[in-house]
């Protein structure tokens, strides 16, 4: 059982840090602007020999930028996330794991997961992610779905943790095989990092953002590539347990 003392933690900093910068980045009436001033910069204050190489290395910024929604960058882009993840199986598992992404993204999972609930791929559905989880259950139960059919974490604050707290429910419970829906670009990280802990994972691809979503989908496709780099660095898809200190008989440490 999760240690509940987990959900009362406030949202951790660098959280609230990387929602306040995705919001500036994925304004175009801002990024815009700014870019192109800092492309002109060396062309107006350095001298002649160095203002092209300069001047050029600075214009690139502002081209990738401009360049990022079009549709064959956002498509060549997630391809290069979903290619490595394998084809749903048809296979029967425990259960199915939903994980929560905010706003749309949360309730572009919940048709899937009702379609495999009733297909009788799975007897259970499990909710992971602060806030998103009580949403999904609530719609969840609203679509006929049992409470016994459905369980939660409402506590994680990342994919991390969404496996990890998933890990401490479920798997004292004899679950070790699941469906794992999340969205097309976040897939990867999460069957890998899920994979690391002991699950048995088939991986399913829920509906993901619109691409004329503007700059929202191809910034979230390059931060999930940023995601995995750092996954891999910090060990995070080597198989490993969860620490003891997530259960509820165990005391948090301090700081």
């Amino acid at each position: 059982m999760l240690n509940p003392a987990l959900c009362e933690r406030p949202p951790m900093e660098w959280i609230q840090t990387k929602s306040t910068l995705l919001s500036l980045l994925t304004n175009p009436w801002i990024m815009l602007p700014l870019l192109a001033g800092l492309a002109l910069l060396p062309w107006i204050l350095l001298r002649k020999r160095k203002k092209w190489v300069i001047g050029s290395l600075a214009m690139i910024p502002f081209l990738l930028y401009l360049l990022l929604p079009l549709p064959p960058m956002v498509a060549l882009a997630e391809w290069g996330l979903t290619v490595w993840v394998p084809p749903d199986s048809g296979r029967p598992a425990d259960a199915l794991v939903l994980l929560g992404r905010g706003g749309e993204l949360s309730r572009s999972r919940i048709d899937p997961a009702l379609q495999l609930w009733r297909a009788n791929r799975a007897p259970l559905i499990f909710l992971s992610g602060n806030v998103d989880a009580e949403r999904m259950a609530r719609a969840l139960k609203n679509q006929g779905v049992p409470q016994s059919a459905i369980q939660l974490e409402g506590c994680s604050q990342t994919t991390e943790e969404n496996a990890l707290f998933t890990a401490v429910s479920l798997q004292p419970q004899g679950i070790d095989e699941i469906i794992l829906i999340t969205d097309p670009p976040h897939l990867l990280r999460s069957w890998l990092t899920f994979r690391s802990l002991g699950f048995e994972v088939i991986p399913y691809m829920s509906p993901g953002l619109d691409r004329r979503e503007g700059y929202h989908l191809p910034l979230g496709v390059l931060r999930e590539y940023v995601g995995l780099l750092s996954y891999g660095v910090l060990g995070r898809f080597l198989p490993r347990q969860a620490p003891e200190q997530l259960n509820a008989q165990a005391d948090l440490p301090e700081g």
